[in-house]
C-alpha cells in the first residue's frame, strides 16, 4: 500500500513539474510583436550559417513616365560564429521605362573569404571586378555592423500585430513608420528616394518565423502616395547547415581598399537624407595648350544649404561665377532665382525636384563605382579612386568645341573620410588631353559637419 502511495505522489510531482515547465514556457514567450521580433532577431544572430533568396519588383512614375523593375538575389554566409567567415551576396535588377522603350540592367557580387573583400559591380556593359585583403573583424563591422543601422523592427511603429499559429509558427505584421525612417529603411534597401522622385510615406512589413523563432520568410512594401513603389520578399533557409558559395576569385584585381568603392555613394546618400546638411562645391575648368599657356579658366563656388524645415523640404543656394552671384530659394512649392539682389524668376518645383536639384550638386562630378579600376590609399589618409568610362563622347565633343582632336583623358576622385566614416571631403580632377590642348576640370566638395 505505502509503495502505491509513494508511486502516485511521484507520478503528482512529475505532472506538477511537467505543467510547471509549461506554464514557465507560456509565460516566457513573446506577449507583443516586439518582444517576438527581439526573440527572432536574437535567434538569427545566433546563427553560423544561412542562405537567403531575394525577389522584389519596383513601380514608380517618374515625371509621369513609368518606370518598373525587378530585383533579385541570393546570399550564403558560412562562418559567422566558428571557423573562418565565408560571405557570398549576389543581386540583380532591370529597370523598364515602355515610354522610351529603354532597359537598364545592374549586378553586384558582394563576397568574403579567405582574408579577402571581393567586389563586383556591372551596368549594361560597363563592369569590374575588384578585392583588397580585410580581416575577419574589419569586415564584419564593415558588412555587418554598419549595416545594423538598418532598423526595420517595430518599435516606433503605429500599427504591431502578431499571432502564433496551433503548429508553433509565428506571424508578424507592422506599420506606420516616421517619414524619416521611412526613407532611411528605403535607401539601405537599395531604393533611392531621390533617384525615383518619390517620398517613402510609410513601410509595411509581414514576416513568419518557425517555432524556434527563426525567420522563414519577411516582406517589404514602401508605400508612397498611397501606392506600393517597392515590394520585396526574402526567404531563409539552410539554417547552420548551408555551404560556402565557390566563385572566380582569380579574375578580381587587387586594391588597396575595396570598401571605398561603394562608400563613396553610400556615404553621399547618407548626407542627403540627412534632416539638414551644408556643404561648399567648388568647380573650375581651365583649357591649356601643351606649352602650358592658359588659353581660358573659369572658377564658380556654390555654397548649399538643405533640409527640413516645419517638415517641409527647402534649399538656399548661392553661386558665384565670373564676378556674378546668384541665389536659389526654394520653399513651399516655389523655387526663387535671384540675380544679384534682384528677382529674375519664380518656378513651380516639388519637394522631389528641389532634393534633385542638390543631390545634382553634391554629385556633380558624376562619381559612379562601375566606373573604378583602382583605389590607392594615400599618405594623408585620403584614397585616390582611378575611373575609366567606355563612352568618351562628351570628351570629343568639349576638344571639337575647342577646336582639337581628342586623343586620351584621365580622372580621379580623392575621398576623404572622417573618424566616423562619413564623407568629408571628395575631389575630382578631369584632364582631357587632345593634340593641341589639355582641359581640366576640377571639382573639390566639402561637406560642412558643425
Amino acid at each position: 500500500m505505502k509503495r502505491k502511495i509513494l508511486a502516485l505522489v511521484l507520478i503528482t510531482l512529475l505532472v506538477l513539474s511537467l505543467c510547471s515547465c509549461e506554464l514557465i514556457k507560456k509565460f516566457s514567450e513573446p506577449r507583443d510583436g516586439i518582444s517576438l521580433w527581439k526573440c527572432i532577431d536574437e535567434k538569427m544572430g545566433s546563427l553560423d550559417s544561412f542562405t537567403s533568396n531575394t525577389t522584389a519588383s519596383i513601380s514608380v512614375t517618374v515625371d509621369g513616365v513609368v518606370v518598373d523593375g525587378t530585383v533579385t538575389g541570393d546570399s550564403v554566409v558560412v562562418g559567422m560564429k566558428s571557423g573562418e567567415l565565408s560571405l557570398y551576396q549576389f543581386s540583380s535588377t532591370e529597370i523598364k521605362i515602355a515610354a522610351t522603350k529603354t532597359n537598364q540592367t545592374s549586378s553586384s557580387i558582394v563576397a568574403y573569404d579567405n582574408g579577402n573583400m571581393y567586389l563586383f559591380n556591372k551596368v549594361d556593359n560597363n563592369s569590374k571586378k575588384l578585392y583588397s585583403e580585410l580581416s575577419k573583424e574589419d569586415f564584419t563591422t564593415y558588412f555587418f555592423e554598419e549595416n545594423s543601422n538598418f532598423n526595420i523592427s517595430p518599435e516606433g511603429c503605429e500599427t504591431v500585430n502578431f499571432d502564433k499559429k496551433d503548429d508553433g509558427t509565428w506571424s508578424l505584421e507592422y506599420y506606420g513608420f516616421s517619414e524619416s525612417d521611412a526613407n532611411e529603411i528605403a535607401c539601405l534597401m537599395g531604393f533611392d528616394p531621390t533617384t525615383f522622385g518619390v517620398v517613402v510615406d510609410d513601410v509595411k512589413v509581414s514576416a513568419t518565423a518557425n517555432a524556434e523563432y527563426l525567420m522563414t520568410e519577411i516582406n517589404i512594401k514602401l508605400i508612397a502616395d498611397e501606392k506600393t513603389v517597392f515590394d520585396s520578399k526574402i526567404t531563409y533557409s539552410d539554417f547552420d547547415s548551408a555551404v560556402k558559395k565557390e566563385f572566380d576569385k582569380d579574375s578580381y584585381i587587387r586594391v588597396d581598399d575595396v570598401r571605398v568603392v561603394n562608400d563613396i555613394s553610400s556615404k553621399m546618400n547618407d548626407e542627403l537624407n540627412r534632416e539638414s546638411g551644408d556643404f561648399i562645391l567648388k568647380i573650375s575648368h581651365k583649357l591649356a595648350s601643351k606649352t602650358g599657356r592658359i588659353s581660358n579658366s573659369y572658377l564658380e563656388t556654390d555654397t548649399v544649404s538643405y533640409g527640413m524645415k516645419d517638415g517641409k523640404y527647402t534649399y538656399d543656394i548661392s553661386a558665384v561665377a565670373s564676378g556674378q552671384s546668384i541665389k536659389m530659394n526654394y520653399a513651399d512649392g516655389k523655387q526663387e532665382v535671384y540675380v544679384g539682389n534682384r528677382l529674375s524668376a519664380t518656378n513651380d518645383q516639388t519637394d522631389m525636384e528641389a532634393r534633385t536639384v542638390v543631390s545634382t550638386l553634391m554629385n556633380n562630378a558624376g562619381y559612379s563605382p562601375i566606373y573604378v579600376t583602382d583605389v590607392k590609399k594615400q599618405d594623408n589618409g585620403s584614397f585616390a579612386v582611378y575611373c575609366r568610362t567606355t563612352d568618351t563622347s562628351a570628351y570629343r565633343e568639349i576638344m571639337s568645341s575647342c577646336a582639337d582632336t581628342y586623343q586620351d583623358y584621365t580622372l580621379c576622385f580623392f575621398a576623404t573620410f572622417d573618424d566616423n566614416g562619413d564623407l568629408k571631403r571628395l575631389n575630382c580632377e578631369l584632364v582631357i588631353i587632345g593634340s593641341k590642348y589639355d582641359y581640366t576640370v576640377e571639382t573639390m566638395l566639402d561637406i560642412i559637419k558643425e
